[in-house]
């Protein structure tokens, strides 16, 4: 939920972003791959801006969003897109196309009842064009107070964050934020020759504080529900990773069920130059089950899962910034959601590092910057075995991306 200001002093101009990159993986089977981002803010009234959003590469996307302040209690924003979802190797296979075509759309208000007070209503629609034409719908419901100048209250209820996938959220301007979203290879569940369309919902209650002027804390009960989410494995017999001549295959599972938990995260900013974030996750939930490679009908079972993280901001120089983030997980879950629900940057799983370097702009009116976003190190797999085969998440894999930002 984001504060509301409807006044604005003059209109500001057009201005937005490009991105490019080249990334390579060890998980991705095309190898190295290139693309390019792109986002643009338009005002058309002191009232309405215009936002276009768009994709190349992997993952091609296009997105166009009006939003409209309509008095000074309410913005409303209604975003139409479609995307073409590149597909893993098995799915391609079944449907006999390396990717899926898909429409979404999304209308929200959200409403200033009174100062400290904001509700939010509105809906996502989601459908696959062709494939089965599967589509999905949600509404949004989302409650904010402001208990005191320290402590606010939150309720919501809306679509899931997806786990694993690299997600970078850009502030283009007042209240104006834009995703962008890396996709290769996207696992999507299959029936009967019919592509499902995913259905992550969470309801969540929380409660964040403010203990002093340079720290956070935020607590929050969550309840999950997942349907026809496509999950990526890998399974081979422990000869094959041992230069044996037995065959892995790659597999593509329909995830059902859900999960509910808690989360706590505690921020603190060190200084000038270092903000240091922590957050732990326990509850419910899903994970593989030993009983999977001898009866694939049964891959996922209950677990109690536990989750830390750690993030570390800092600005090591002028114009130069990093990132770590640090996740550890004793028994890794089969998340539908992200349990931090973006509030840090959780690279699932292992240790990743993103390092960002301010460029000479040679007196053009734009800030460049050069990116190096290397995710999962360590290159660890959720997995389990049997002491003759053994079956992984064949995803999240360990990434290298390298790229230009230019703001104008």
């Amino acid at each position: 939920i984001a504060e509301i200001n409807p006044r604005r002093s003059r209109m500001s101009q057009t201005h937005g972003v490009v991105q490019t990159f080249y990334a390579a993986s060890s998980g991705d089977e095309r190898g190295a791959f290139g693309g390019i981002n792109f986002a643009a803010l338009t005002p058309v009234s002191p009232n309405v801006d215009l936002i276009f959003v768009g994709q190349s590469g992997p993952f091609d996307r296009f997105e166009a969003t009006a939003r409209v302040r309509a008095g000074n209690h309410h913005r409303l924003s209604t975003t139409v897109g479609g995307a073409r979802l590149p597909l893993g190797r098995k799915d391609a296979l079944l449907l006999g196309d390396d990717a899926v075509e898909q429409i979404s759309v999304r209308a929200t208000d959200e409403w200033v009842v009174r100062e400290g007070v904001v509700v939010v209503l509105g809906l996502d629609y989601s459908r696959f064009l062709g494939a089965g034409g599967g589509g999905s719908f949600s509404p949004r419901l989302g409650f904010q107070f402001d208990a005191d100048a320290r402590t606010r209250l939150r309720a919501a209820y809306a679509s899931g964050s997806e786990p694993g996938v690299r997600v970078e959220q850009l502030t283009l301007g007042e209240d104006a934020d834009v995703l962008f979203k890396e996709l290769a290879g996207q696992a999507v569940a299959i029936l009967d020759g019919r592509a499902l369309s995913e259905r992550s919902r969470r309801l969540e209650f929380g409660v964040e504080r403010v203990l002093d002027e340079n720290s956070t804390v935020e607590a929050t009960a969550f309840f999950d529900t997942v349907d026809g989410r496509g999950v990526g494995l890998l399974g081979a017999p422990l000869g094959a990773f041992a230069g044996g001549d037995d065959a892995a295959f790659s597999e593509v599972a329909s995830q059902q069920g859900g999960a509910r938990g808690l989360r706590v995260v505690y921020t603190r900013r060190v200084g000038q130059r270092l903000t240091a974030s922590a957050a732990y996750a326990v509850g419910r939930g899903q994970a593989l089950s030993e009983e999977a490679l001898g009866s694939p009908e049964q891959l996922f079972q209950d677990a109690t899962f536990q989750t830390a993280a750690a993030q570390l901001d800092a600005n090591v120089r002028e114009g130069t910034r990093v990132r770590t983030v640090l996740r550890f997980s004793p028994r890794a879950a089969v998340f539908a959601i992200d349990p931090f629900a973006g509030r840090l940057a959780v690279y699932d799983p292992s240790l990743s590092i993103l390092v960002t370097q301010d460029l000479p702009n040679f007196g053009l009116p734009v800030r460049a910057e050069a990116r190096l976003d290397a995710r999962n190190l360590l290159d660890l797999l959720s997995s389990v075995e049997d002491g003759e085969g053994m079956l992984s998440l064949n995803a999240m894999r360990r990434t290298v991306r390298g790229g230009i930002s230019v703001r104008f």
